[in-house]
C-alpha cells in the first residue's frame, strides 16, 4: 500500500504469496504511476509480529526507443533488383536501456522470401530473384523495442511492391502431358 493508506495493488505491481514463499513484484505501465511515492510492505511473522518495510518507489517515464529520423516503410521493386536499406541506430531518449530492431512477419499477409536483415550492420536486403514474386505485395514489421522489456516497443509496418503481372501457374502446365500421364496411370492401377 501506500503511505497514504490507498492499495498500490495494480498500480505499482503485485504480490504473489506462492512464488518463493512470498514475492512483491513492482512493475506497471501505467502513466498514473509516474512519480515517487513511499510505499509500505506490512506482514506477520510466523510468531505473529507486525512486519513492516518502507520503501520509496520512483516510477520513471518510459517511453519505447525510436529512430531518430523517420524511415522508409514501404518500397516498389522490379525482379531482379536487389535493393538494400539500412536503418538508422535506434535512441532510447530516457537512456535506460538498449534499444534493439527485429524483423517479424504480420498476420495473416504474406511476407517477403526474398528479404533478410543483417543485424550488425543494421541493413535490410531486397533480392526478388524470381518471376513468381511479380505483382505480388508483401508485408513486414520492423519493430524497435528496449532489450530487457516486451511491452515497450513499436512496430513499423512495411511493404514491399514487386511490379509485374502476376504469372497464374496454370497456365505453364502441359494438360496432354497431364492426360497421358493420369490414363497410363490409371490402366496401371486396373490390369
Amino acid at each position: 500500500m501506500f503511505q497514504n493508506g490507498t492499495d498500490a495493488t495494480g498500480l505499482l505491481g503485485k504480490f504473489d504469496r506462492y512464488d518463493r514463499g512470498g514475492t512483491v513484484h513492482v512493475q506497471t505501465n501505467s502513466e498514473a504511476a509516474v512519480g515517487k511515492r513511499r510505499t509500505i510492505i506490512r506482514g506477520c511473522s510466523n510468531f505473529n509480529e507486525l512486519l513492516e518495510l518502507y520503501l520509496y518507489v520512483e516510477v520513471l517515464t518510459n517511453t519505447y526507443p525510436d529512430f531518430p529520423k523517420e524511415i522508409e516503410t514501404s518500397w516498389t521493386l522490379s525482379v531482379n533488383q536487389e535493393f538494400q536499406y539500412k536503418l538508422p541506430t535506434p535512441v532510447d531518449k530516457e537512456g535506460n536501456d538498449e534499444p534493439v530492431v527485429y524483423i517479424t512477419t504480420m498476420k495473416n499477409q504474406p511476407y517477403p522470401p526474398f528479404l533478410s536483415y543483417h543485424n550488425y550492420s543494421s541493413t535490410l536486403t531486397f533480392r526478388p530473384d524470381s518471376v513468381w514474386y511479380q505483382g505480388q505485395t508483401y508485408y513486414f514489421s520492423i519493430v524497435v523495442k528496449e532489450k530487457n522489456s516486451d511491452t515497450v516497443l513499436y512496430p513499423y509496418y512495411c511493404t514491399v511492391k514487386i511490379t509485374g503481372k502476376v504469372i497464374d501457374p496454370m497456365t505453364y502446365l502441359n494438360f496432354t502431358d497431364l492426360d497421358f500421364k493420369l490414363s497410363k496411370i490409371n490402366r496401371n492401377s486396373t490390369g
